[in-house]
């Protein structure tokens, strides 16, 4: 994964303009009517778990398809969000302020860098998280927006697999990696790699394994912004055009982090 914490200024002002209202709805407390979907180990009392070691190793590898097993946390993409809606996880009228704030945001995404739709929208909670999956069913070059809420008090952060020279789709653990977040936006891209699952063995393998990207988040609030381009090339002239990157491991590019863009 690369990463940049040096957002182009008109990005980050659009980027800005999102978390404000979201951060808006954390001061009011109107995030608080959102019930999170999933939550299996929060409710366990062990909502870190999720993005550990231990769990990632627990898992029969081979037999997952790509989904993430649990999460605490809601998707505000518009379909998803109304079936929170639907199922009382929330109020309409709280769909509808996210609905809006989302449909600006997209179309500013759409006209400015080019992305259409959207994979993911997601706002964690405290204690929020994504469990260990790879995305192999959905692969693609990713491109991931993270900002971490000036309130948020814990230690949040995405974590992978390094994939490189893997054979099989069995992740390391002595290969992972903690990508901490810096308060504000910063951007992280690479490739999901494919899988291929059997529904007769349940069994899922890889024509290109040193790909396939395990990974995990936890903490908030935070929001993740989740976009997934097809081709290549377009991939590079796009993430060219986001930022200045970072070749710096995580530890010394946060530190010199002054602020979201």
């Amino acid at each position: 994964m690369k990463t940049t914490y040096h957002l182009t200024t008109e990005l980050g002002e659009c980027l800005n303009k999102y978390s404000n209202f979201v951060q808006s709805l954390i001061d009011s407390g109107e995030i608080n009517d959102i019930r999170p979907h999933g939550s299996k180990f929060y409710k366990e009392g062990r909502a870190e778990y999720a993005a550990s070691k231990e769990c990632l190793m627990s898992m029969n590898h081979k037999r997952e398809v790509g989904y993430p097993p649990d999460s605490r946390g809601i998707d505000f993409l518009q379909d998803k969000a109304f079936k929170a809606v639907e199922h009382g996880d929330m109020p309409f009228d709280l769909y509808k302020k996210i609905k809006d704030a989302g449909d600006e945001l997209d179309d500013w995404m759409d006209r400015n860098v080019g992305f259409r739709n959207p994979a993911l929208k997601m706002y964690y909670p405290e204690d929020g998280y994504i469990a260990w999956h790879h995305n192999g069913n959905a692969n693609g070059y990713n491109i991931l927006f993270t900002w971490k809420s000036p309130s948020c008090k814990q230690d949040s952060y995405w974590t992978h697999v390094d994939p490189t020279g893997r054979t099989d789709i069995i992740p390391e653990p002595d290969k992972i990696v903690r990508i901490p977040d810096p308060v504000g936006w910063h951007c992280k891209t690479g490739y999901y790699g494919k899988t291929n699952f059997d529904t007769v063995s349940g069994t899922a393998t890889s024509d290109e394994p040193d790909r396939v990207l395990w990974h995990a988040a936890y903490g908030g609030p935070r929001i993740t912004l989740g976009y997934i381009v097809y081709d290549e090339d377009l991939w590079l002239d796009i993430i060219d055009e986001l930022g200045e990157w970072d070749s710096r491991n995580a530890q010394e590019a946060i530190s010199s982090f002054s602020g979201p863009a």
